[in-house]
Parts: structure tokens; C-alpha cells; sequence
């Protein structure tokens, strides 16, 4: 027995009816709407309309230590096996420059709260967000959020970049000027230990002239010898004479 199966081939027909508006909705990506639509939406508008416009300043220094010298061939092909001294000396930079200790120098120059977090600003680029409090840690965050430290292993060029809301706060010489003070005051406790350490082996290499010019001076009273090299020498001299008279006696 065949089954008739009919199939309309054609312009629409009003006949037929329109699928109801619930099904219309189920057909929406809601999948897609709320994973891509929506995020993106909020983005555009925040950036669009709420975001306040920022200002970037760019640096590039490199740290050289008052003792560095030049690496031969055979010390740049094992650069990059290990840290070098300069790459030490940056990383220690670095450290700084995004630490507490240089948050500290920069708040008895300057007012950062007022620079990172002015009321004309949008409550999410604030370093002092509301949500966050008003205490020294978030500060700290803030700072650092605005701040990025860089190094270039292959020039050994480091990039400092500062994010603020105007284009005079952003103005990274405060900052260089406190990387380069914590260099010089590393260079100034390294030669002072150089120096102690010099201090300390000429106050070694004294006493122990001292003690081998006492011994010498007992040598010189016991053996009743003013000059024992001038003695041991004139002895030698004795000897070697009266060996040479025997050979020649026995010859």
C-alpha cells in the first residue's frame, strides 16, 4: 500500500498561517546572544560613552653599573644561558619602580590619588575604585595597574610605561629619576664594601708583616745574627770554597 505525501511548491499562501511569535523566539540564539551579543554591547557602550580617555607615556633606558665591562664573544653566547650582571642590575630596577618603596617616593613628590584617581575619571579606570576603599593596599594595586615594566634580553633595553589621565601626569621622569637613584645608591653600598673589604685585607696583610717582622727580630737575638741572609750568604760561600780546594786537593 503507497502512502500519499503532499508537498505545496509556490508563492506563500496566506491560507496557511504564520508560525506563532513564541515559536519566532525560540529560534534566537540565547547561547550566542549572552555569550558574544551582550558582552559586546556593554564593551561598546562603556568605551564608547563611559570610558575616560587616557594618556600613555613610553620610556626606554638601560641600567649600566658603575664596574660593568664589556663581555668578550665567548661571555655574549652565554648571555643567554644565564642572568647576566646587567640583567640583574635591571630586574632589581624593576622591582623597584613597581614596589611600595617607589609608590612611597612618588607620594612625597606628588599627589597620586589626585593623579589616579581625579573625579573627572570613570569609577573603573580610578586606581581608588569605590567598591575598593580608600586604604594604602588599593592604592598600591591602583599603581601598579597603571604601570608596566619591560625588558628587551636582546638590546638589554628596558621600557617603562605610564598610563594616567592627563598627558603632564603621565610624565615618566619622576619615575627614571627613582630608578636611577636606587642605581647609584646600589653603586655607592658597592664601592663602600669594596672599599671595607680592601680595609679589612691591609689590616690582615699588616699583622701579618708585624708578626714576620717580630719573628725575625727573635730569630736575629737568639742566633745573635744581625743580617741572617748576610750570614747564611758569607756561610755558603765558606763552603763552597772548601769544597772546591777538595776537589782540587783530590785531583
Amino acid at each position: 500500500m503507497a502512502d500519499t505525501k503532499l508537498t505545496y511548491i509556490g508563492a506563500p499562501d496566506e491560507s496557511l498561517g504564520r508560525p506563532p511569535a513564541q515559536s519566532r523566539w525560540r529560534r534566537l540564539p540565547v547561547g550566542f546572544l549572552t555569550v558574544v551579543g551582550l558582552p559586546t554591547l556593554v564593551g561598546a557602550l562603556y568605551f564608547g560613552l563611559i570610558a575616560s580617555p587616557r594618556y600613555v607615556s613610553e620610556s626606554h633606558f638601560v641600567v649600566r653599573s658603575a664596574g660593568s665591562v664589556q663581555p668578550s664573544g665567548l661571555g655574549l653566547a652565554l648571555q643567554g644561558v644565564g642572568l647576566s650582571a646587567g640583567m640583574n642590575d635591571a630586574f632589581a630596577v624593576h622591582e623597584y619602580l613597581s614596589s611600595r618603596d617607589s609608590l612611597k617616593a612618588l607620594q612625597a613628590r606628588f599627589n597620586l590619588n589626585a593623579m589616579l584617581s581625579p573625579q573627572s575619571a570613570d569609577w573603573f579606570s580610578r586606581a581608588r575604585r569605590p567598591w575598593e576603599g580608600s586604604s594604602d593596599e588599593t592604592l598600591f594595586k591602583g599603581f601598579q595597574r597603571n604601570l608596566t615594566v619591560g625588558y628587551d634580553a636582546t638590546s638589554g633595553i628596558s621600557t617603562l610605561r605610564v598610563e594616567a589621565f592627563s598627558a603632564k601626569d603621565a610624565k615618566t621622569a619622576a619615575m627614571l629619576e627613582s630608578g636611577e637613584d636606587l642605581v647609584n645608591r646600589l653603586n655607592k653600598r658597592s664601592a663602600a664594601n669594596a672599599v671595607r673589604d680592601a680595609q679589612v685585607s691591609y689590616e690582615q696583610a699588616r699583622s701579618e708583616v708585624t708578626a714576620a717582622q717580630q719573628a725575625l727580630t727573635t730569630l736575629r737575638n737568639s742566633a745573635q745574627f744581625i743580617d741572617p741572609r748576610a750570614a747564611v750568604a758569607e756561610t755558603t760561600e765558606v763552603v763552597g770554597g772548601l769544597l772546591v780546594t777538595i776537589v782540587q786537593l783530590r785531583a
